[in-house]
């Protein structure tokens, strides 16, 4: 649609589907979060890495063109996977904890998701 106006290399698009897929895992867990009203365990790290982002970015984007955003999201979005992971297990003991609890729900009609969530709100 751009008639060949715009160039993108397949390792920006390689990277790009790597920030995908990093994104694609750390929103939802953070979703998780601010259903629990946990939303200040993450939200000042998340300003700070997005600052960090966008001049890095800049900075990146003069030295190796248009590769250089990408690698900056994908670094940020790495990040931020990390962190929530962090608090996750802290909060809830593990990922894994989450998806039982979920199983659980789902096969008992008993909703231990829900009331650990409950129990997290202050």
């Amino acid at each position: 649609w751009t008639h060949g106006a715009i160039h993108v290399s397949w390792t920006a698009i390689t990277v790009m589907a790597g920030v995908l897929l990093a994104n694609g895992l750390w929103v939802p867990l953070s979703n998780l979060l601010i259903a629990a009203n946990q939303s200040e365990t993450f939200t000042y790290r998340y300003l700070a890495i997005a600052l960090l982002v966008s001049a890095a970015t800049y900075a990146l984007s003069r030295h190796l063109g248009m590769i250089g955003g990408p690698l900056a999201m994908l670094a940020g979005d790495t990040v931020m996977l990390l962190i929530l992971i962090r608090i996750i297990a802290r909060l809830f003991g593990s990922l894994h904890a989450i998806g039982r609890y979920a199983r659980e729900d789902i096969v008992r009609g008993q909703s231990l998701l829900q009331s650990k969530l409950r129990r997290l709100r202050p």
